[in-house]
């Protein structure tokens, strides 16, 4: 929860140390959960906001409102970082310099509006067809199975740089991606 949200975790034990990086090797087995503890404040939101006479897609950017300031858009950052460096750059020591730069380029302004719109437009329609609880159920789906996918690519790939995160981090362990796995398993059944 720390490392994907801005939410206040207090200490758990006198080891624990709230400024440190999580150690991902064994904690990427929890993130199904943090994914869906991240996402219910949005979606409750949401929830809420259906009940009124908002149109279904407000309501919708209402409770993705809330998800981004809760995670302090660290997933719209690093999309717009992937996009603005895989496209605006030929070599690739040129995209991850064009990565780590805070400044956000062409690219990356397109693919947060585009999956933005998309993720709204997905979420109203399924509100439309299946009811506010409906499309609630499938946006605390997605978010959980989004960390289990997550966990996978980050177990699969090499650290893209020595010093960077996902290497600080350690990469997820088999075990953690199975335990993952089996976490998002309910959210699905």
């Amino acid at each position: 929860l720390r490392f994907f949200s801005r939410l206040p975790v207090p200490r758990i034990n006198s080891h624990d140390d709230p400024a440190a990086l999580p150690d991902f090797r064994r904690a990427a087995a929890v993130t199904p959960l943090s994914g869906l503890a991240i996402a219910l404040p949005g979606v409750a939101v949401f929830l809420l906001a259906s009940l009124t006479a908002l149109p279904p897609a407000v309501a919708v950017l209402l409770g993705l409102s809330v998800n981004i300031a809760l995670t302090g858009a660290l997933h719209e950052d690093g999309l717009a970082d992937v996009a603005d460096g895989f496209f605006g750059a030929g070599t690739p020591e040129r995209r991850l310099e064009i990565m780590k730069d805070s400044r956000i380029g062409a690219f990356g302004t397109l693919a947060l509006i585009l999956t933005l719109a998309l993720k709204a437009a997905l979420l109203a329609t399924l509100a439309a067809r299946f009811g506010a609880g409906g499309a609630a159920l499938g946006w605390l789906a997605v978010e959980s199975g989004s960390r289990v996918a997550l966990v996978g690519v980050w177990r699969a790939l090499p650290a893209a740089r020595p010093g960077g995160l996902s290497a600080l981090c350690g990469a997820p362990t088999r075990r953690a991606f199975v335990c993952a796995l089996v976490l998002a398993g309910p959210v699905y059944a």
